[in-house]
């Protein structure tokens, strides 16, 4: 998806192909983040289709049905980036986003050029098809110049958006279609249309995967809102991000060295706000 706007998603899935919807970028190789813009327009990529409660946390259900993450440690297993990928710094042997870069992406009330998606994975038992390294990350839009030239060398189906990303990579795991997996993001920016699309398409065709979408603000460009009423009908559920999240972003996420969760100023209007924004949107799903 673009980086523009924020919405939470829950999406059943089986193995298939997909991506997300109004701002936030696509996603490019199997977990290397990148950067890209948040122009009123971007480069739609489409990749070929394929796909535990996040590690250390457990998952709680809120008064609108969205299962939200309760506040307990963890740490994150991030992506390695490729050329410019998202400043992530390497703490403990793990990738971890520094505190700054977390609260300039993902503070509500700012509109950051690029997409960040951490993402957690609920597996069955250890022998289900998720790498033990991946079932923690950390993905970030592909740059439209970084793209152009993986494209050039590569071919056109490089996917750019963070969220793109994310499925190209559920899609190279060797997941069993008979078990259930639950995968919960946390996106800087909720999913661009193209990205809304291609999710429902990958959630059509998977059964065996639900997918939570949590994010810090929404997209609103193009036809988001179609876009977003197509990813719930296909399964999805999604929710802006509280308090309760960030915080568990900032556990989870972020080489925060002892230093706790400070919200910010306006957070609760911000998450109301745009929380309510969505909930009409998704009305007419």
């Amino acid at each position: 998806m673009e980086d523009m706007g924020g919405a939470s998603v829950q999406v059943q899935v089986r193995r298939g192909l997909g991506q997300l919807a109004p701002g936030s970028p696509g996603q490019a190789p199997p977990l290397l983040a990148a950067e890209g813009g948040s122009g009123p327009t971007k480069p739609r990529q489409l990749m070929p289709s394929r796909p535990r409660a996040p590690g250390g946390s457990s998952l709680t259900s809120s008064p609108t049905g969205v299962r939200r993450p309760r506040r307990t440690p963890g740490h994150g297993i991030a992506v390695k980036s490729r050329g410019e990928g998202p400043r992530v710094s390497l703490h403990a042997g793990q990738h971890l986003l520094d505190e700054d870069t977390f609260t300039e992406n993902f503070r509500s009330d700012n509109r950051p050029p690029r997409t960040y998606l951490c993402y957690e994975v609920e597996r069955p038992d250890r022998g289900s098809g998720v790498p033990l390294d991946q079932d923690k990350g950390i993905l970030r839009n592909k740059k439209p110049f970084l793209l152009f030239c993986a494209q050039s060398a590569q071919g056109p189906e490089v996917p750019c958006h963070a969220e793109s990303r994310l499925l190209e990579q559920i899609q190279s795991w060797d997941l069993d279609p008979k078990l259930h997996y639950s995968v919960t993001c946390f996106l800087s920016w909720s999913p661009c249309t193209d990205c809304a699309q291609d999710m429902t398409q990958f959630l059509k065709e998977s059964s065996h995967v639900s997918l939570s979408l949590f994010a810090s603000r929404l997209y609103t460009r193009g036809h988001y809102d179609q876009g977003l009423r197509t990813l719930k009908r296909a399964g999805a559920s999604m929710a802006i991000m509280t308090s309760r999240e960030f915080e568990h972003c900032w556990t989870a996420f972020v080489h925060h060295k002892g230093n706790p969760f400070q919200p910010w100023p306006g957070l609760a209007m911000e998450s109301r706000k745009f929380s309510e924004k969505l909930q009409h949107i998704l009305r007419g799903a």
